[in-house]
């Protein structure tokens, strides 16, 4: 594969090639394939534990990042891995500012040729197989990302410093944090790598620290030496990282990543346009079958519409029976009785709940256009914002929407949401 890498950190962009780095100015129009490995403006890089599916884990932690302060603003969730156990997932994710985001991605797609956007958090976990862990330095913050027996787990240290005991300061506090999940199943040497280094010899410096007060095999791996310029060094491991990185951590669309996977190579023009020539015989053969059984279908859907049409009109054509009203208003009155019953509601409530939610009080109410609803108010104890998250999870697996409204009391924790029956 032949490619550029660009890498956007805090200090600028830098394009990396044939053993040689020089910097770019910023949003700059780049030539031939390109990976764009950027740190998205220094976004945070974390670990979140959630309960529900996955699916959702890009919504619930959008909304975990802002309410605790982490992101000011809509956020773009890039999900790097998840993992998902018996009452939950975790999922290791980068949270980008929706506009940062947005611009990236726009630079990136009027390229004239190819680029692949990669968030750098990316490069702390691809490669890593079961049963080994990587340390990832990017200039004073150490990442650490392993996959042992529980699954994966993620950890991060930033040095107050550069000197070598500021380092060995972050490297205890990195081990403190990472100790127990270091000893779960890691049973092959954990990689150090860094993105960018001016010596070799202070990376060993540092490996060797590592090893000792973790007591495990601690291996430098490969790094790329690259010269600026002025005949400067620099010692980087992104392009060993970014070729171990799977196709699918670019949160770019399928055909986005497949050409540039076909311009990397360089695959020949005659050979790609009969590639492409073939697929798309093979695409539109499979249009033309979908389309006509979605013709069948459409046609069969018609004729039984046009049967219950027909019924429908003849029995609006019958006469309603004398005294019939009274009946039928009585009726609909039973049938909202069973949907708005409160004892059912307040025991669908408490369980929703649990022991992290204290219920206050619970009331039904009449809302736009005679619209009954429910009012429930309430207050989380200790867990926050996965204990509300999970409490409008079940009521809403129940039939019911929770709409947030302003809470009865102004106090920590407290919330209020109004209960909207689901239409079936």
């Amino acid at each position: 594969m032949t490619y550029n890498i660009v890498l956007v950190l805090k200090g600028g962009w830098y394009r990396l090639g044939k053993g040689t780095v020089n910097p770019v100015e910023p949003w700059s129009a780049q030539t031939g394939p390109t990976m764009l490995v950027t740190d998205f403006d220094q976004a945070y890089v974390g670990m979140h534990r959630f309960d529900g599916k996955p699916g959702y884990a890009a919504a619930v932690i959008e909304k975990h990042v802002r309410a605790v302060g982490l992101a000011e603003g809509p956020s773009h969730i890039t999900l790097h891995h998840t993992t998902q156990v018996a009452d939950g997932c975790f999922s290791l994710y980068t949270a980008v500012a929706m506009e940062t985001w947005q611009r990236t991605q726009q630079w990136a797609a009027a390229q004239v040729d190819h680029c692949l956007p990669i968030a750098l958090g990316s490069l702390f976990f691809e490669g890593i197989m079961k049963g080994q862990a990587r340390v990832t330095r990017l200039e004073r913050t150490l990442h650490l990302c392993g996959h042992n027996d529980a699954g994966v787990f993620y950890a991060s240290v930033s040095a107050v410093g550069n000197t070598a005991d500021d380092f060995k300061i972050a490297i205890k506090a990195l081990y403190a944090q990472s100790r127990a999940d270091l000893i779960k199943g890691i049973s092959k040497p954990v990689q150090w790598a860094c993105i960018s280094s001016m010596s070799l010899e202070q990376e060993a410096v540092l490996v060797t620290t590592f090893s000792d007060l973790a007591k495990v095999d601690c291996r430098l791996v490969e790094l790329e030496r690259c010269l600026d310029a002025q005949g400067a060094v620099m010692y980087t491991a992104a392009p060993l990282l970014c070729r171990k990185m799977r196709l699918g951590a670019a949160q770019t669309p399928w055909l986005a990543r497949l050409a540039w996977r076909a311009e990397s190579f360089m695959i020949p023009t005659a050979a790609l346009s009969a590639v492409a020539g073939a697929a798309f015989i093979a695409m539109a053969g499979l249009l033309h079958t979908q389309t006509a059984t979605a013709t069948q279908q459409v046609e069969k859907i018609s004729n039984e519409a046009d049967l219950l049409e027909a019924r429908v009109v003849a029995a609006n054509a019958i006469e309603t029976p004398f005294g019939f009203a009274p009946v039928a208003a009585f009726a609909q009155q039973l049938g909202d009785g069973a949907t708005y019953d409160p004892v059912a509601m307040l025991q669908l409530v408490r369980e929703a709940a649990g022991q992290d939610i204290r219920i206050q009080r619970l009331k039904l109410e009449s809302f736009a256009d005679k619209k009954r609803v429910f009012r429930v108010d309430g207050m989380t104890e200790k867990s926050g914002t996965a204990a509300i998250t999970r409490f409008i999870a079940v009521t809403q697996s129940a039939g019911w929407q929770a709409e947030a409204i302003d809470p009865a009391e102004q106090l920590p924790g407290a919330f209020s949401y109004r209960l909207v029956a689901i239409s079936p």
